[in-house]
């Protein structure tokens, strides 16, 4: 287990004449396998109103989600988008393959971007919640189940999922959305659903084929839910 993350902080603030264009910063954590990990944190903007952190799909990077995370950002909610390793920006020179989703060394990579929210005034008693998207919804399920902090995840056309069976806290909850023509994700949601208290669990599916990333950017409605059911 690594006990101290070195970081190089790396600050990059948007500006404009325009009181709502998003601001971020972006983070550089040096992991103990050399990885450097990147992050970028929008901060909420007025009062803290909780924290989101975005996980995307195999193959994807979190700037893929940044507008999405202005938006979130003015309605009061800091957001984390990381590169997880060895995608994005995310990589140890030299290694050019996508690794596998190790979801124990991708919970551990997470540790000091979710620190950095615990140090941030007005969020440490706040609503905290996950968007996982795709293959990465197993890392958001184990990061639900260990995270106090952490009560609510919203999986978008989640895949992998077929055999897990997540012993998640009492108060947590889990909201699965898939579109209708996507077989592989109905599936692995479908039995994710199965898998958990009612009382725990939302399901719906869209009259759509597209999937992760498209899906959410395609969708203003879908983007409002998902607003609407982290800030509720």
């Amino acid at each position: 287990m690594i006990v101290r993350f070195f970081f190089t902080l790396l600050l990059f603030l948007s500006v404009s004449l325009n009181a709502v264009e998003p601001q971020w910063l972006r983070l550089e954590y040096t992991m103990s396998d050399s990885l450097k990990m990147a992050v970028s944190y929008y901060p909420p903007r007025g009062e803290p109103r909780g924290a989101l952190l975005i996980l995307h799909d195999r193959g994807g990077e979190g700037v893929w989600y940044r507008d999405f995370a202005g938006e979130l950002q003015a309605r009061g909610l800091a957001v984390l988008l990381p590169d997880l390793r060895g995608h994005g920006s995310s990589r140890i020179e030299g290694r050019r393959a996508l690794p596998e989703f190790e979801v124990p060394r991708i919970c551990e990579d997470l540790q000091s971007p979710l620190d950095l929210l615990r140090s941030q005034d007005g969020l440490q008693d706040s609503n905290w919640s996950i968007l996982a998207v795709g293959e990465s919804a197993a890392t958001g399920l184990r990061l639900l189940e260990t995270e106090e902090s952490l009560d609510r995840l919203f999986l978008l056309s989640p895949l992998g999922c077929d055999s897990l069976s997540p012993s998640l806290p009492a108060s947590s909850r889990v909201m699965m959305i898939s579109c209708e023509e996507d077989e592989e994700a109905l599936q692995s949601q479908t039995k994710l659903y199965l898998s958990l208290p009612p009382d725990q669990r939302r399901m719906d599916f869209l009259p759509c084929r597209s999937r992760g990333r498209s899906l959410l950017l395609s969708r203003d409605s879908l983007r409002e839910r998902i607003r609407d059911w982290f800030l509720e």
